[in-house]
């Protein structure tokens, strides 16, 4: 992870290139420089990885300098996913400033920890074959949004590309009738990741409203089989990566299986006997 971080940092700030360390730099080291912190790491969900943290130190000569390198690493690291050699990938989100700016006599400088978030996502094979039904929510999806934004079903991929949509099955029921037919409701989460807050937020209103108009949505090219829309809500607080800002709840019928078994063709009664 500390390598991802690195190369990152230097390509994006030639002033730090060379001058990032792992561990506590000496302290003859010319400034500027940073040091990488890695913290705990949790895991998450399958199809999100693992959350971990790590911290960016960065001293500088002065408060102006570290003002200044402060600005370009966030920018260089939030909201960016990094892809790692082994083929896993590191999305990153600064989250602030802890403990705030101290003087350190020692180098004759500033200094400032930037703190950070990332959800590490891990690569996968994924199945040959998915649901029908899955791939046809991808197809309409797709159509609703255009072509700019990419639809993905199941997990995250390593390298996701922005702006991208992915439908997640997180649950479902089976509702007994008593007919022929089964109800099958699937819970879904939709999560929603745009270039910029205004965007995602614009494609998580396009996709509500465009649920809301369909009574049902079609699950192949046919229009054949369709999901029967029974709920839908949205969070705009929810976290777009672990959880995802929609709910929905589609229903489809199935036919109930019948075991085939022996027939009974005729009955054989005769009286018992008198004595």
């Amino acid at each position: 992870m500390r390598t991802a971080i690195r190369k990152q940092i230097e390509n994006s700030i030639s002033e730090l290139a060379g001058r990032i360390y792992d561990m506590d730099a000496d302290i003859s080291l010319p400034l500027p420089l940073c040091i990488i912190r890695q913290g705990e790491e949790t895991a998450e969900y399958p199809w999100n990885g693992y959350r971990c943290y790590f911290e960016v130190i960065l001293y500088g000569s002065g408060f102006a300098k570290v003002d200044q390198l402060s600005e370009q690493i966030i920018e260089a690291l939030h909201e960016k996913v990094l892809v790692f050699d082994t083929g896993n990938s590191l999305t990153c989100r600064y989250t602030g400033n802890p403990g705030g700016d101290m003087v350190n006599v020692g180098r004759t400088g500033a200094s400032r920890t930037l703190r950070f978030a990332a959800m590490k996502q891990l690569a996968y094979e994924k199945p040959d074959q998915e649901p029908f039904w899955l791939a046809g929510l991808q197809e309409w999806t797709q159509e609703t949004a255009g072509d700019e934004w990419t639809v993905y079903t199941g997990w995250w991929p390593t390298g996701y590309i922005r702006p991208c949509i992915l439908w997640r099955l997180s649950g479902s029921e089976l509702v007994m009738t008593n007919t022929s037919v089964l109800d099958v409701d699937n819970r879904l989460s939709v999560h929603v990741i745009g270039r910029s807050p205004e965007e995602e937020q614009s494609m998580v209103n396009t996709l509500i409203e465009a649920i809301g108009r369909q009574v049902k949505l079609p699950l192949d090219a046919s229009h054949q089989h369709h999901y029967l829309v029974k709920e839908c809500a949205t969070n705009l607080e929810a976290d777009r990566i672990a959880s995802g800002q929609i709910s929905v709840v589609l229903r489809m019928k199935t036919s109930k299986k019948v075991e085939a078994k022996p027939l009974m063709n005729n009955i054989h009664y005769s009286e018992e006997p008198k004595y």
